[in-house]
């Protein structure tokens, strides 16, 4: 005869497997720390015979099994999301318990905490800013955790100005242009007759523009421009001239001296 154990059995071992006619085996069992019940099946089965014997082997659970060492693994490590927000998500495969939080208000988590495996739901804000920004979520059991990185894009940016044209007489005077932008901004004229203040700003804001007075008998023209980033608006800018120099009526009507006829 012949005796043999279930193939997930590994926690009995059989003493010796064969036999002939009338005879004992010995079976030992490992401690059982799984915290369960376990069982198991013996066979004992006759050479060059189709009969045999089964015995169920059963294995009681430990009154104090040893606590297993926490173990917590993410499915992904970092997270990339466009600038106009969204949703992604990352499971957690653990033998414990665990917390999960945020370090920055526009990205949040859910569930902020579980048992065992579980998966965690990432909402990320639309970003108006123009420039990238990041955020840390930590995944923390016991005294460890695993950190997953949320790269979410810069907005692309947003640039107008008003109004996009000014006038001025020969005599100079100032007007205001309005900037309407998610960014910061610089402004710069091409003529030194022609200035700006301030010269550099962020986010919406007004900027003067000056034009002292134009001594020649011809109209002059500057351009004014607005940069963010890569974006650029222009303001084109004309003055008129000088009038040119002439006796009217009411210059010689004033002067008793003068003579008429010339």
């Amino acid at each position: 005869w012949e005796v043999t154990k279930d193939a997930n059995a590994s926690w009995l071992t059989i003493g010796s497997s064969r036999g002939t006619k009338n005879g004992s085996f010995n079976i030992w069992a490992q401690d059982n720390t799984t915290g369960v019940e376990r069982s198991a099946t013996i066979t004992v089965s006759v050479s060059r015979s189709d009969y045999y014997k089964t015995v169920t082997i059963r294995q009681k659970a430990s009154s104090n099994p040893p606590t297993p060492t926490p173990s917590l693994e993410v499915s992904k490590n970092s997270v990339s999301l466009s600038a106009t927000g969204g949703e992604d998500s990352f499971t957690i495969k653990s033998n414990t318990s665990w917390t999960v939080s945020s370090n920055q208000s526009w990205c949040t988590v859910s569930p902020t905490s579980g048992n065992n495996d579980g998966t965690v739901s990432i909402k990320v804000d639309e970003n108006k800013n123009t420039t990238t920004r990041s955020a840390n979520i930590t995944v923390k059991y016991g005294d460890k955790s695993e950190t997953v990185t949320v790269s979410q894009a810069a907005a692309d940016v947003q640039l107008a100005v008003s109004p996009t044209s000014l006038s001025f007489t020969e005599n100079g005077s100032s007007e205001d242009i309005t900037i309407t932008c998610n960014s910061d901004w610089t402004v710069s004229s091409n003529q030194t007759w022609c200035t700006v203040s301030p010269a550099s700003g962020s986010s919406n804001g007004k900027v003067t523009v000056t034009a002292i007075a134009n001594d020649s008998n011809g109209e002059r023209s500057a351009t004014i421009t607005v940069k963010s980033g890569n974006v650029t608006q222009e303001v084109s800018v004309t003055q008129a001239a000088k009038p040119e120099e002439g006796i009217g009526r009411n210059d010689y009507d004033d002067d008793v001296n003068l003579d008429k006829n010339k």
